[in-house]
């Protein structure tokens, strides 16, 4: 059902010059989504990959890091109304165990998207739908069959961003709310055009858009220290390495030219201090929810 296969770094995956960049000198190794929708691990030292986990039945969904050890992330099966499995990936014994299946729990809700893990609180926050109704949920990590609704009747499933070891920040559709943990009860935000994908800790600002577009901004939460960002078109957030206040971002690449259309992208490093772009790998197109760092 999966298997693991070490390949060399192939030529259409290089390594870019990364000079400048302290995240680039952090990242040991970074997991990602294929192309094939299959997990897939780079050592950004040796140049080689690693494909993690594939099933030709099924697709990876979604990817998060529970701590330097394990990976959690979400199999689904093809076709319409998916059943989500949740798989840990051992790192050190590259052991892969089913964490939860859906089609075996009583709890009623399905799929699981943009999922946010607190550590702190062992919590998994995720959109899900029941009775075909969509909602945001939490759930105890070792008892993902119990799912707790946060809001209900939601209309898309905006990203969702952890803010601190107890805070989870999601757009409603018409306003940023903060879901407290300790107090189990979201508190709405004067923010009503910020899509939240990155929290920039060491500024304690949300990285957001200007609803679906590609311009991008720093805001606090009060909405009073709002910076823009530079031209970032074709550009989509995927995290913040917060060891060196830099941030990963996926740049799209479209083709109209020749027999078809052709999509590409590279990976690039942001540092927020220069607001400047850096090249990290070239030709990988990874889709948000979809890639974690591990440091050296």
């Amino acid at each position: 059902m999966w298997r693991i296969i070490v390949i060399a770094f192939s030529a259409f995956l290089l390594l870019a010059c990364t000079g400048g960049s302290m995240a680039a000198k952090e990242l040991g190794g970074i997991v990602y989504i294929g192309i094939s929708q299959q997990l897939v691990a780079i050592n950004l030292d040796s140049h080689e990959s690693t494909v993690l986990f594939e099933d030709p039945t099924r697709v990876v969904s979604f990817v998060i890091k529970l701590d330097d050890r394990r990976i959690l992330f979400g199999v689904d099966k093809l076709g319409l109304d998916p059943l989500p499995v949740l798989h840990v990936l051992d790192r050190t014994s590259n052991k892969v165990v089913v964490l939860y299946d859906a089609s075996a729990s009583n709890d009623g809700t399905r799929y699981i998207g943009h999922p946010v893990f607190l550590k702190s609180k062992k919590r998994l926050y995720f959109y899900g739908t029941n009775k075909r109704h969509l909602g945001l949920y939490w759930a105890d990590i070792n008892t993902l069959g119990q799912s707790h609704l946060i809001h209900d009747n939601l209309s898309f499933e905006y990203p969702l961003v952890a803010i601190s070891d107890h805070e989870v920040a999601y757009y409603d559709g018409n306003n940023l709310e903060i879901f407290d943990a300790d107090l189990n009860s979201s508190v709405p935000t004067k923010l009503s055009t910020c899509i939240p994908y990155l929290w920039r800790s060491a500024t304690k600002q949300l990285l957001c858009s200007e609803g679906d577009s590609f311009r991008y901004f720093l805001t606090n939460l009060e909405g009073s220290s709002v910076s823009a960002l530079k031209d970032l078109n074709n550009h989509i957030p995927l995290l913040y390495v917060n060891e060196v206040d830099e941030a990963i971002f996926n740049g799209i690449s479209v083709d109209l030219g020749g027999t078809g259309l052709k999509e590409g992208g590279d990976l690039w490093i942001y540092n927020f201090k220069k607001d400047a772009l850096i090249k990290l790998v070239h030709d990988v197109r990874v889709p948000t929810d979809a890639l974690i760092w591990y440091p050296r």
